[in-house]
């Protein structure tokens, strides 16, 4: 048999698609009906997360100070806060530890309901105190339940009850650990009586590690120095406290560290100041035995006197040397005159003696020469005033010997005096440098100390009044709708998957159908050979139609037979036509179809003879509830003696026009029987005597039997069943119509409507289950299956 390739064709009627997928109505109302169910108990149970967000602005405390950019990002902006490294403060385990410590994080409370727990904090109504301190820091991983009575707890262990009730406020012990449980409030509240609750401590290390990951540090724009720290949790009370405890302690890290700053500067100053004190006395102590030793008080006084003195000693110098030289010229003066001349009275010689003696001299030679005017050298008066004169100049030279020598002295004195000064004067400028070198290292000594004591001062004020390191923008809030689960978004997906589910079901069921279903798929497939009937399915158990039966099987069939009659070829010798119903398997309801379809024309008072030719599975006498066995076709084709009256049975179905021939026994070859001639001459026969032969034959694909007479027939009814019929046999009845192994063949669809569910597989790789022995069991339990189907949709 050759391959014919089906035509298909990639039109997609969507309203035939919509009306399709709307017959499963049902079970989408199935599906939204168990998504909604499902949706409303995980939103009943699962537990409502709520987001907290706290906003704030990171201060800059460097402003106003001096400093290289680090990079070139910072240079082109003006914020100087790093937020990456405040970022990584906030969720340092260092600060996380001081908030968990602080909020004891490490003991969670639940109150324990029906299905879930809840997590309490704030409202509590007890607390549970950890007695060993070691553990606080590291403890050990400790959960259990209690439940209150009115005078106190029992606590619940492994699932079980203990019947010893504790006292509140007493000592007890659990996993080997102490703990004291009190009461928020001094009597337990009547609505926590028979209540159970859950303490549940956790590692320190676990607390920070979830802590960490929990919180979320986001910038609010790229140049901002805004910061957002979100969290999510179940308890908005207990998100809102994390937050705003670590605002407080990160605020709280940043002014310790600037007040550390400050008291650093402080005891820094304050360590100088011990050295520095020792250091000025040390150089007042030197500043003062240098004066000391040196004679100075006051460095440009000592010096102005010592000026002052060099000048004094230069002039009474000066004026010695002058008396000396005058008292030298005096006695040279004196030593060189002989007629006894006038000394010079205007010497300034600083000696009352010589100049009296020096006046007496002259006083004496203005006389002796007043006497010479008048008397000789020889009188006695010249002589007198001669001897006078002569004893004056010996008086005189003698004042000056003496006044010379006191000179002398008086010189040397004033010499050594000068050259004192002059050392002492030209001591000055090294005394002033090395006073100068002390003075300068004191002021140096004393500048520092000043400013060390202004930093001092500053550091003192600076850390009395720390500013914060942040401003709060927002303390934490919460959100009023929680972030999950999202009611409205998880209905809308339900409500989605609901009706999703149920199209993906069907479209898989669809893409993986094999079976035709409609008219539909036969116009797709082989619309080469016409459908001439759809025959509904029938929940009731109504197989053959009646007299005058009004139903709608009886309407189909009644259409049948009108489009076979246009189908029939028009006869000339008066012979009537021979219609074969015939299918591609077992179980498609041909015999079925040559009943109601020989009634249907019989309705007509047509003499119709229907002849059961499927000689190795025949149904017919299922139908009258007859034996198998009984004579017919196979008897007559085997036996020639057998006449074909004695076949006949006549007003099968009370219907006196029609006419029965069974398919006899059954024999181990019935194609050779078909094929020897005398079922060719019983239709010639048959022919004659009725108005329609219509002719029950077997299965085509498996067994030859039909083919082999198929040429003997004027129509070929070719029976299919909707949901049951593969798609494959269309393309072999296709070929069979072609290569004209079938005579005028037209399509029949059994049980339209049966179902809208697919995925009945058949058993036949193309190898159906077909022979003598075959049980209709299966059919019939195929069939049930189909009605199951249908009434669940």
């Amino acid at each position: 048999m050759e391959n014919i390739k089906l035509k298909t064709t990639s039109e997609d009627n969507i309203k035939e698609t919509i009306l399709q997928y709307l017959g499963y109505w049902r079970w989408f109302i199935l599906s939204l009906f168990i998504c909604t169910s499902i949706a409303f108990t995980y939103l009943r149970y699962s537990k409502n997360i709520y987001q907290t967000t706290a906003q704030i602005k990171i201060l800059d405390n460097t402003q106003g100070k001096m400093g290289l950019p680090s990079d070139i990002n910072s240079l082109l902006s003006s914020n100087k806060v790093n937020l990456d490294n405040e970022i990584g403060v906030i969720k340092s385990q260092r600060l996380l530890s001081r908030v968990a410590l602080a909020l004891n994080l490490s003991t969670r409370y639940y109150i324990d309901g029906k299905i879930t727990s809840s997590e309490l904090w704030g409202n509590c109504p007890f607390k549970v105190i950890w007695l060993n301190t070691q553990d606080k820091i590291n403890p050990k991983k400790i959960e259990f339940s209690i439940e209150f009575e009115k005078e106190g707890y029992k606590i619940v262990s492994d699932d079980k009850l203990s019947n010893q009730t504790f006292q509140f406020g007493k000592k007890n012990v659990v996993s080997e650990q102490s703990f004291i449980l009190v009461l928020a409030d001094k009597v337990v509240p009547e609505k926590y009586v028979k209540g159970q609750f859950t303490v549940n401590r956790i590692p320190l290390p676990f607390v920070l590690d979830d802590l960490s990951s929990s919180i979320n540090l986001v910038r609010t724009a790229k140049q901002s120095e805004l910061l957002s720290i979100v969290l999510n949790g179940e308890n908005k009370d207990k998100s809102e406290a994390i937050i705003n405890a670590i605002i407080d302690e990160f605020n709280k890290d940043g002014v310790v560290d600037r007040q550390l700053i400050s008291q650093r500067t402080i005891d820094f100053v304050n360590e100088r100041f011990v050295y520095l004190i020792s250091e000025l006395d040390s150089i007042e102590n030197n500043k003062q035995v240098y004066k000391k030793e040196n004679d100075l008080s006051y460095l440009p006084e000592d010096a102005k006197e010592t000026v002052s003195r060099k000048s004094i000693n230069d002039s009474e110098y000066f004026s010695l040397e002058t008396q000396m030289a005058l008292a030298n010229l005096l006695e040279e003066t004196l030593e060189n005159d002989k007629n006894f001349e006038l000394l010079p009275s205007n010497l300034d010689i600083k000696n009352e003696n010589i100049n009296l003696l020096i006046a007496d001299f002259n006083k004496t030679i203005l006389e002796r020469n007043k006497v010479l005017q008048s008397a000789g050298l020889q009188n006695p008066l010249v002589l007198s005033f001669s001897e006078k004169l002569i004893k004056l100049k010996q008086n005189i030279l003698y004042s000056i010997k003496v006044l010379q020598k006191q000179l002398f002295v008086s010189i040397s004195n004033v010499k050594s005096l000068k050259q004192d000064n002059a050392s002492l004067f030209s001591s000055i400028p090294a005394k002033e440098k090395i006073l100068r070198s002390i003075e300068r290292q004191q002021n140096i000594k004393e500048t520092l100390y000043l400013f060390l004591l202004q930093k001092r001062e500053e550091a003192s004020v600076s850390k009395a009044i720390t500013t914060p390191s942040i401003k709060v923008v927002d303390y934490a809030i919460s959100s009023y709708k929680p972030i999950t689960p999202k009611k409205d978004v998880i209905y809308v997906v339900v409500l989605f998957l609901g009706l999703l589910i149920p199209i993906i079901i069907i479209f898989i069921v669809q893409i993986l159908d094999t079976k035709i279903h409609s008219r539909q798929d036969f116009d797709r497939l082989v619309p080469e050979i016409p459908v001439i009937a759809e025959i509904p399915f029938i929940q009731k158990d109504q197989h053959i139609i009646k007299t005058n039966d009004r139903s709608i099987l009886a309407e189909a069939f009644r259409m049948l037979r009108t489009n076979i009659t246009y189908l029939m070829p028009i006869k000339t010798n008066g012979e009537s036509p021979v219609i074969f119903v015939t299918s591609s398997i077992k179980g498609e309801g041909k015999t079925f179809v040559s009943i109601n379809l020989a009634l249907t024309l019989s309705s007509m008072n047509k003499k119709v003879i229907l002849i059961g030719a499927d000689l190795r599975n025949p149904q017919l006498h299922k139908y009258l509830n007859i034996i198998k066995n009984r004579i017919g076709l196979s008897n007559y084709l085997h036996d020639a003696r057998t006449d074909w009256k004695s076949l006949i049975n006549e007003k099968a179905f009370n219907n006196e026009f029609l006419n029965i021939i069974f398919a006899g026994s059954i024999t181990p070859n019935p194609a050779e029987l078909l094929s020897n001639g005398r079922f060719e001459e019983l239709l010639n026969i048959l022919k004659n005597e009725y108005d329609y032969v219509i002719v029950d034959t077997a299965p085509t694909i498996l067994v030859t039997d039909t083919l082999l007479i198929s040429q003997l027939s004027d129509l070929t009814v070719y029976v299919t069943q909707a949901d049951y019929t593969d798609k494959k046999l269309l393309a072999y009845s296709l070929d069979l119509k072609i290569q004209g192994k079938l005579k005028n063949m037209a399509y029949v669809i059994n049980k339209a409507g049966i179902s809208k569910g697919y995925g009945y597989g058949y058993n036949y790789g193309y190898g159906y289950n077909y022979g003598y022995d075959d049980d209709d069991r299966l059919v019939e339990k195929k069939a049930k299956f189909f009605r199951f189907l249908k009434n669940k949709q």
